[in-house]
């Protein structure tokens, strides 16, 4: 029985699939994330925040599933090691930032808002961010721009803050991180 299951998940992964609207589009770097796109989110980000060595039973299907469509990948696009390397950190931070989006929805958080925010990074910022860090001063910077788009931050407890803080960092670290890996892709 575990055997047709995960069976059934890999020929899932390997069939020919619609991509769903936010994937239809994507350069070849995002051909892992366009064939995963039906795998549950929970556990891709199980497997992501794993390091791709998963413990969860949904997260060791999702690795088998992502194992299968890399190398359909790199068979469809000829991809050597720094391609594959490449889309695998775009899917990686793919999966990353719409989990922190998805967290952060409650409050108001969208996709746009953090490609805008994004987009009027300074270099240094930006820089910070890629790192996986952040400053008081981005801190700031960060609180005072959702406010300014609308995001309601008075009346949040404590611990809302923080929830919202911690998605917005995220959907900005791996929205960098996306770019980042489409530049690997492309060799600059």
């Amino acid at each position: 029985m575990r055997i047709v299951f995960i069976g059934s998940f890999i020929a899932l992964a390997c069939a020919p699939l619609p991509a769903i609207a936010s994937n239809a589009d994507l350069p070849p770097v995002g051909c892992i994330v366009t064939h995963t796109d039906r795998l549950p989110n929970a556990d891709l980000v199980d497997l992501v925040g794993a390091h791709f060595q998963p413990t969860s039973k949904g997260g060791k299907v999702a690795m088998t599933v992502v194992s299968k469509v890399v190398q359909n990948c790199r068979r469809t696009y000829g991809w050597g090691k720094p391609r594959e390397n490449a889309a695998v950190q775009f899917f990686s931070m793919r999966v990353l930032r719409e989990d922190a989006i998805e967290r952060g929805r409650r409050f108001g958080l969208t996709d746009g808002i953090v490609t805008r925010y994004v987009e009027g990074l300074t270099p240094d910022g930006r820089a910070i961010y890629a790192k996986g860090g952040v400053t008081p001063e981005l801190n700031r910077a960060a609180f005072a721009y959702l406010q300014n788009v609308g995001v309601k931050i008075e009346g949040l407890t404590p611990a809302d803050v923080q929830a919202l803080g911690q998605a917005f960092n995220m959907a900005i670290y791996s929205e960098i991180g996306e770019h980042d890996a489409e530049k690997a892709y492309a060799g600059k």
